[in-house]
C-alpha cells in the first residue's frame, strides 16, 4: 500500500480563488475524543485567504474500516477559516484514528449560492435543468 507524502500548503494569494482544497495528514490528523465512540478534528482552511464562509465538502480515507463510520461528510461550526468534522465509530480512540490512518480531505467553494450555480469539469454531459 503506497504511504501518500504530504503536499506543502500553498500560499495564500491576495484575492482568495472560487475552489481550494486540503487534508489532515493521514496518521498525524489531530483528532481528540469525543465520548466512547466517537472523535472530532478541527480542520484550518485559513490558508485559503477566505473572508466569508464558504461551502464545504469532506471525505475520510484511512486504511482500516472507516467504510464503518458515519459522520465523515458533516460540517460543524463552518468559518471563513474552518470547520469542525465528528466521526462516530464502536470503539474508535484519537490514537486508533492516526493508527488506522484517518484523514480528512477537502474542498472549499466560495462561489455563492449552491442550489442555483455550481461548475462541472469534464466532457458535457446530457443533463438537463
Amino acid at each position: 500500500v503506497p504511504t501518500p507524502v504530504p503536499t506543502p500548503a500553498p500560499t495564500p494569494a491576495s484575492t482568495p480563488d472560487t475552489f481550494c482544497a486540503g487534508g489532515t495528514l493521514a496518521g498525524s490528523t489531530d483528532w481528540q475524543q469525543y465520548g466512547s465512540s466517537g472523535i472530532y478534528v478541527d480542520v484550518d482552511t485559513s490558508v485559503c485567504g477566505f473572508t466569508e464562509v464558504p461551502v464545504y465538502v469532506t471525505s475520510m480515507g484511512g486504511t482500516s474500516s472507516h467504510w464503518m463510520s458515519t459522520g465523515s461528510s458533516e460540517i460543524y461550526s463552518p468559518t471563513a477559516t474552518g470547520f469542525r468534522i465528528y466521526v462516530k465509530l464502536e470503539g474508535i480512540t484519537a490514537a486508533l484514528a492516526n493508527e488506522r490512518g484517518y484523514y480528512i480531505n477537502w474542498v472549499a467553494d466560495r462561489g455563492g449560492d449552491v442550489a442555483s450555480t455550481g461548475s462541472c469539469s469534464g466532457s458535457s454531459s446530457a443533463w438537463q435543468r
